[in-house]
């Protein structure tokens, strides 16, 4: 399965949530919801985790109530 990697600061392709992961998929606690067109934001991290990208990890935005 390929798996679409966005530099941040990229212009996105179609809207959804956003992960930012390090070079081997590594999390890293940020995601974010964009609308088609909209810039990602510039990131750095403080860890050494290698170079870093944005993922898209969903299409839409779910929320829930914990009980």
């Amino acid at each position: 399965m390929t798996i679409l990697r966005f530099p941040p600061g990229e212009v996105v392709p179609s809207a959804g949530v956003f992960a930012l992961v390090g070079h081997f998929g590594e999390p890293t606690g940020v995601a974010i919801w964009l609308d088609e067109g909209e810039k990602l934001p510039l990131m750095t991290v403080t860890r050494d985790i290698g170079p870093i990208w944005f993922v898209k990890v969903g299409d839409e935005i779910s929320s829930s109530l914990a009980a």
